[in-house]
């Protein structure tokens, strides 16, 4: 007997029970009810990488900082994983979307901050939405307000993209306050926790609500949050960590799965006082120290008044340096090395960059414990009052010529000390005597991150 054709009017509806069953078989939310607005203000899709684009611009990056250098660590078993994960894209290409969002200024007022957010795109999308798991990325130290992600300017951009297409992650990078489309009458509040963390956690609340937006369809975040960043990143990165713990009825929905946090200071009070007092070595980012006076004066005003906390040689004219439009960092190091009667290629020592008197009457080791300054960094370190609950990745090298591993260390001392060792994960970059600098130890320790996400967090 000759097989009868399916009838059209049969057929629409097995075809639509199939579609219903297959996408119910992927455990993604539901379309109702949207959640309204409080955080994204916008979002623009402004560019799109290809894996090529973003393998070279990687490449370039390692050979600019490598060249001169005989490093180890590019050779250990974790960079051979990286270096694979390079060569096989999970996806097409990169899409740059540019996040304009609301956040809240150390006062809790709000105001207006940018930053990128870059996804795995496929040309050809599957029926249903791409799973993602979210990283919250924020950026280590720069000075010029516009090298930021948003305008995949500065450094670090490159890895946010290649999480993105590499690893599959969702990758979110704020340009951290007074940066990027931020007020521009507004001063990056450099190392200061509060305003760091509102900066992150109110990026990831923005892009949360993309997800059921703007991504609907898309994209399909699987609740995963990971928290990475390195230098005033990983400062920024455990500021975020401790905001989400400590005040998670806050934030619905953002229970973090692990964090990263690397090279970051920690330790106001104590490493980074003792490198801005009593070092004598000479210092190769001297731009650091008016940063810090000037970040701090835009949140505390008149305990780090630049005109009483900076050395008198240097101004006025390091105020004009340092306002983040016009001078690079390494010029503002060179001018300052200038000013201070220190040939071409040779910098001061830290104390040099501060007036004597600011700081035998704020951060001298007989008063800063009672001082007013001493005071403020001691609310602003981060080890003290809470530990880790999640799993933690501490990297850090102990060469680092920019931010002490004693940061890191007394980091990871005081949360054992208070019970988190289960959580932790702390590995040197390289060993002392590597030469592993702050820059190099970055191209190495942000790539060994993504990798440790994207492998579960294994405890060692």
């Amino acid at each position: 007997m000759r097989r009868q054709p399916i009838r059209l009017a049969w057929a629409v509806p097995v075809l639509l029970l199939t579609i219903v069953l297959l996408n119910s078989a992927c455990d993604y939310p539901p379309p109702l009810p949207f959640p309204p607005h409080t955080r994204l203000i916008r979002m623009d899709s402004l560019w799109t990488l290809t894996p090529d684009q973003v393998a070279q611009a990687h490449e370039q990056l390692v050979e600019d900082q490598f060249a001169d250098q005989n490093d180890t660590e590019t050779d250990a078993p974790w960079y051979a994983d990286w270096e694979t994960l390079l060569s096989t894209a999970l996806a097409d290409a990169v899409d740059c979307r540019r996040i304009t969002y609301w956040s809240r200024n150390a006062d809790g007022q709000p105001i207006q901050l940018t930053g990128m957010l870059y996804l795995p795109r496929r040309w050809l999308p599957p029926p249903w939405p791409s799973r993602v798991s979210l990283v919250a990325y924020p950026h280590g130290t720069e000075l010029l307000r516009d090298n930021v992600p948003s305008n995949n300017a500065g450094v670090e951009w490159v890895f946010g993209a290649a999480g993105a297409l590499f690893a599959g992650f969702a990758m979110a990078m704020p340009d951290l306050p007074g940066m990027g489309g931020a007020d521009p009458n507004a001063y990056h509040p450099y190392c200061h926790a509060k305003s760091l963390a509102y900066s992150v956690v109110d990026m990831i609340q923005a892009v949360q609500e993309s997800f059921t937006w703007e991504l609907y369809g898309q994209y399909w975040w699987d609740g995963q949050l990971y928290i990475l960043g390195y230098s005033e990143g990983g400062y920024a990165a455990m500021a975020t960590v401790r905001e989400l713990q400590l005040n998670a009825g806050q934030y619905p929905g953002l229970a973090i799965t692990a964090s990263a946090c690397m090279a970051g200071p920690y330790d106001l009070t104590g490493a980074m006082r003792n490198l801005m007092v009593n070092s004598t070595e000479p210092y190769g980012a001297p731009y650091f120290l008016p940063y810090v006076v000037l970040g701090y004066d835009a949140v505390y005003s008149g305990p780090f008044d630049p005109n009483q906390a900076i050395n008198p040689l240097l101004l006025p004219d390091c105020l004009q340096w340092m306002n983040g439009v016009s001078t690079p960092s390494s010029e503002v190091n060179r001018l300052i090395a200038e000013r201070l009667g220190y040939p071409q290629g040779q910098f001061p020592a830290p104390h040099e960059l501060l007036n004597p008197t600011w700081v035998n009457q704020q951060l001298a080791d007989n008063v800063y414990q009672t001082s007013q300054v001493g005071q403020i960094l001691a609310d602003n370190n981060l080890w003290p009052g809470w530990v880790p609950s999640r799993p933690m990745l501490l990297r850090h090298s102990p060469d680092d010529d920019r931010v002490p591993y004693a940061n890191t260390e007394k980091a990871f001392n005081e949360f054992v000390k208070a019970g988190a060792i289960a959580n932790l994960t702390l590995s040197p970059i390289g060993k002392a005597g590597d030469g592993i600098g702050h820059v190099s130890g970055a191209i190495i320790g942000i790539p060994s991150a993504i990798i440790w996400f994207r492998n579960g967090c294994p405890k060692n």
